[in-house]
């Protein structure tokens, strides 16, 4: 489906839409004129020229999304010409290609370029992107699917689509604990936010059927420290173990540790979970204790521990 070295994305989306189960949301507003970008074929049948969701995208406005929503051409059928290619500016002032007018990858490469993430276009179809051609442009932090220790926006996920040769690719716009929300481009209207899940390694998509995670390419930002957890607390306490909870407030933790200790004894390094997850067991200690716990947010940066929370063990 796609030319050779360009960047497509998922073209046929109507027949995904037939697929898609569970609801999208809506995008809602006026329509504002396209910012960070130029196309050569503007004002051609079928343009995509209407952008739709902009300064509603989180931590990314500037570098709007677009609507493939033609009433003249019904969702799958148009074929942009060879010369319909798009420009995006980088923070140098430089105009770079970004790709075939509005594809999905179109509006990865984008968002790179505009935000100096990468300086040369990252080709490639939506289910190409994970790989060598990432590393072609500088991306080298990448995480296959069942390995992904986390998710942060700006991240792009690649899929796989099995009614699609040139799969899809969607960028990470919100991470809170195993709950996922991407934005595509390429779609109809009311399919630019999608939701899934992030549990053990793995991103399943939630509001589509066929969609495959093929992998994450990690965006090219320094990481800050996480938010620390909060709302520690013991649930469950025996003799020898306690299940403790929390609230996980961070979005770019990639691990929750735990340490804890008796009195002001040396600390002992607890368990540690997947940053989606929010309650951990654990196990060995001693009957009738009263145990100091502290849970820790972890990424690169380092890691942001807790407030103090105390657990009692059963004589």
């Amino acid at each position: 489906m796609a030319s050779v070295g360009r960047p497509r994305g998922l073209r046929a989306w109507g027949l995904a839409a037939a697929l898609v189960v569970g609801a999208f949301v809506p995008v809602a507003g006026a329509l504002a004129p396209p910012a960070l970008a130029t196309t050569k074929c503007a004002g051609q049948p079928g343009d995509f020229g209407s952008e739709y969701l902009s300064a509603a995208w989180p931590g990314f406005t500037g570098v709007p999304v677009y609507s493939n929503d033609d009433a003249g051409f019904p969702y799958g059928t148009y074929v942009a010409p060879s010369s319909c290619y798009n420009y995006a500016t980088t923070p140098s002032g430089k105009s770079v290609e970004s790709g075939l007018e509005w594809q999905c990858v179109e509006l990865v490469n984008r968002l790179y370029i505009a935000k100096g993430w990468i300086t040369a276009t990252w080709y490639g179809d939506g289910n190409e992107l994970y790989g060598a051609k990432a590393s072609a442009v500088g991306l080298t932090s990448q995480q296959r699917q069942g390995s992904i220790t986390y998710l942060a926006p700006g991240d792009v996920i690649s899929f796989d689509y099995s009614g699609n040769s040139a799969g899809h690719a969607a960028v990470v716009s919100d991470v809170k604990g195993s709950a996922i929300t991407l934005v595509n481009q390429n779609t109809p209207r009311s399919q630019t936010i999608s939701y899934g899940t992030f549990v053990n390694g793995k991103f399943t998509l939630n509001t589509g059927k066929g969609f495959t995670t093929i992998g994450v390419i990690h965006a090219p930002v320094r990481q800050s420290l996480p938010a620390e957890p909060t709302n520690g607390r013991d649930t469950s306490a025996t003799t020898t173990s306690a299940v403790l909870t929390w609230t996980n407030p961070a979005n770019n933790a990639t691990t929750i540790v735990s340490q804890y200790r008796i009195a002001n004894g040396a600390w002992v390094n607890g368990p540690s979970v997947n940053a989606s997850q929010t309650s951990m067991t654990v196990r060995g200690l001693k009957p009738g204790k009263r145990y100091t716990f502290q849970l820790g947010a972890k990424n690169g940066a380092g890691t942001h521990w807790s407030a103090y929370f105390y657990v009692s063990t059963a004589d």
